[in-house]
């Protein structure tokens, strides 16, 4: 009853309040009123709350608009750094550790050698270079070791190569430089050597590692221990994809157009460095190592069968029909075919290929005792040689049996030749 009547007295002196004309505007938050005490009943205690009564909190005036400031969220990490991240390779983080004055940080001293590595590299704003972090781990991603790599030049290339890694050593390259990292430690096992920006090193069995890249080498031939064997420089006027690979004794690096012919591979010989040929290489084709014509007419040279080109042949050399001209194709180690594609005569035009011979029987032989013989037929379009069984051979011979005379000429022209398993 007591409360019920406090209630109909403030009621009535606000309504009095409201009456009066002196004032637009009352506010009664800052002035005391004065209530008959009453006596509460006790209230149990829930959260927010002390002693059982609800703590309350005086109203604030709102500021004006423009004094209002605005809420700031707070800076992120990568707001505070002048880098902006590029992942060239998933990068296991690493924690606490601290780093020498070679750029190493040893993350784990117990003696194993790490089993994968990755690489990040993040752009510098400042100064427009990358820095490149290698990270070495062990097989339960545990990290081993990890490398920074500053001021990297910064080109449309990738900055970093992808790993390839022996016992000892992880190599990649990193901003034009082929680097050689210890597994244990990531320590240079050599001296960085220049080979041009590169898709992935490649090592073959006899401790050598084979780079090709643009803004460097053609290729070049390093040893595990960092001596350069040899480098081939190159056509200049051809434009060389990255990645290289072996076949025979022969490595092999994508390419495209040269001088107006159609290549897309060029062979280089592994011991010496020299290029072999250019040419066209189609998937799944088998790669001699060497091809030896018995005889050539000038200007028609046997790499012509390669590239793909109609107006371009081998023509053999002799004074007569070219009966019993041949084709040798060798290699390092056996390798096995079973098709044998082939566009006979001169296709730069019809008229050319009546003009000259065209190849009628074609021997095919090996060293390992198989020989077969196939009758072309007299046509332009191209005809595919299936052998009764697979050849498996180092060397095998194609032989000119017997012709089909040309009406102006007797040379015997064959446009292109191919081998498929």
């Amino acid at each position: 009853m007591k409360r019920l009547a406090i209630f109909m007295i403030s009621i009535l002196i606000l309504a009095l309040s409201g009456c009066t004309s002196e004032r637009e505007s009352v506010s009664y938050e800052n002035e005391p009123v004065e209530i008959e005490e009453v006596q509460l009943e006790p209230v149990a205690e829930t959260g927010g709350r002390e002693n059982g009564v609800a703590p309350t909190q005086a109203p604030t005036q709102a500021p004006a608009e423009d004094q209002i400031e605005p809420e700031l969220e707070p800076e992120t990490e990568a707001e505070t750094k002048p880098q902006t991240e590029l992942q060239i390779n998933p990068q296991t983080e690493s924690e606490g550790e601290d780093r020498d004055d070679s750029g190493i940080e040893l993350v784990q001293t117990n003696g194993q050698k790490a089993q994968y590595v990755d690489a990040v590299a993040r752009i510098n704003q400042q100064d427009s270079t990358y820095t490149v972090f290698v990270t070495a781990s062990d097989g339960k991603a545990n990290t081993v070791w990890e490398r920074k790599f500053e001021g990297v030049p910064m080109t449309e290339l990738e900055p970093v190569s992808d790993t390839t890694t022996d016992e000892n050593a992880f190599y990649i390259e990193i901003g034009g430089n082929l680097h050689g990292l210890s597994r244990k430690d990531g320590q240079e096992r050599f001296d960085p050597v220049s080979v041009g920006c590169i898709e992935i090193p490649l090592l073959d069995n006899e401790g050598h590692i084979y780079t090709a890249g643009y803004y460097g080498p053609l290729m070049s031939k390093v040893t595990v221990e960092g001596s350069v064997v040899w480098v081939q420089e190159g056509d200049r006027n051809g434009i060389y994809a990255l990645e290289p690979f072996f076949s025979g004794n022969s490595v092999y690096v994508a390419c495209e157009e040269r001088d107006g012919v159609a290549t897309n591979t060029v062979q280089i010989d592994k011991d010496t460095g020299n290029v072999i040929r250019y040419f066209w290489y189609d998937a799944g084709e088998v790669l001699w190592d060497r091809i030896v014509v018995s005889s050539t007419l000038e200007g028609y040279p046997a790499e012509y069968m390669f590239d793909r080109l109609p107006e371009t042949a081998w023509v053999e050399g002799e004074k007569d029909q070219g009966i019993n001209e041949n084709i040798e194709f060798m290699s390092a180690k056996p390798l096995t075919f079973s098709k044998v594609f082939i566009q006979n005569g001169y296709h730069k035009s019809e008229a050319l290929y009546y003009k000259n011979s065209r190849v009628k029987e074609l021997v095919i032989s090996s060293v390992t005792g198989e020989a077969y013989v196939f009758t072309l037929e007299d046509s332009m379009k191209t005809q595919l040689l299936e052998l009764p069984e697979p050849i498996t051979s180092k060397d095998v011979v194609l032989r000119i049996d017997s012709v089909y005379p040309g009406s102006a000429y007797t040379d015997t022209v064959i446009s292109t030749i191919k081998f498929f398993e």
